[in-house]
């Protein structure tokens, strides 16, 4: 069994403070305690820095847990490199990251940015687990571009577990192609997004047709903007 953990961190930030003063809090020991609560196996975390002004944020988060981890950079911002990380309490086996291609049109009144995947393995029981972690972005062409990246990377793959912040909805036809070869392992109805009021679910694990499910909830967790999402994941089986 391998449990996993996908969360939209926001760097850290303590949204209900936000909401409430207008004040930018990071408390990574909160992250750090949320995650130890659950205590994943393998965790994949959205919006994290590793810069100057923020630190290592990846760094700081997992080894305070006692995890390997690994910073997939997606852009400069802020001074500093930003994306996604990954964190496991096993060796994370040829991790690298694999950007997703840009929008080229950008006919969208929204807020576009490069955006990036993990991908790498993890070994537990002698089952090699296929692990990517990303953040798909706003627009419906760089969402179109991580489906297509997603579904060319896992199309020969087996022990597959996607997970991230997908930015669409489970009406979205990306949704509906994604679900064509792999499959969400937490009821599409739960919200994810915003934590303290969730009216969209949008962060997800997905896993390839010879696992199977033994659980799997969005968590009433509210810290960060998203609420983070859990599965305990097996091999089918066994």
């Amino acid at each position: 069994m391998l449990k996993v953990l996908t969360y939209n961190i926001q760097h850290g930030v303590d949204h209900l403070h936000r909401l409430k003063t207008n004040e930018m809090v990071v408390n990574l020991d909160s992250i750090v305690k949320i995650i130890k609560s659950v205590d994943p196996d393998v965790v994949t975390l959205n919006e994290i820095y590793d810069s100057a002004k923020f630190g290592n944020q990846t760094k700081y988060i997992a080894d305070k847990l006692g995890y390997y981890y690994y910073f997939g950079k997606a852009i400069f911002l802020h001074g500093g490199n930003y994306g996604n990380a990954l964190l496991s309490k096993y060796p994370l086996v040829n991790p690298e990251v694999i950007a997703i291609p840009d929008a080229t049109l950008k006919e969208e009144d929204v807020y576009y940015e490069s955006r990036a995947m993990i991908k790498a393995s993890v070994i537990k029981d002698d089952i090699k687990y296929n692990i990517f972690s990303t953040h798909f972005g706003l627009a419906k062409e760089e969402q179109n571009n991580g489906t297509r990246l997603i579904l060319s990377l896992v199309k020969d793959l087996d022990n597959v577990i996607f997970m991230g912040d997908l930015n669409f909805t489970p009406d979205d036809k990306n949704y509906l192609e994604i679900s064509k070869v792999l499959k969400n392992t937490v009821d599409q109805e739960v919200k994810t997004f915003k934590s303290h009021n969730p009216t969209d679910r949008i962060d997800y694990i997905f896993i390839s047709n010879d696992l199977d499910v033994l659980e799997g909830e969005v968590l009433n967790i509210v810290f960060t903007d998203h609420l983070p999402v859990y599965a305990k994941i097996v091999k089918e089986g066994k």
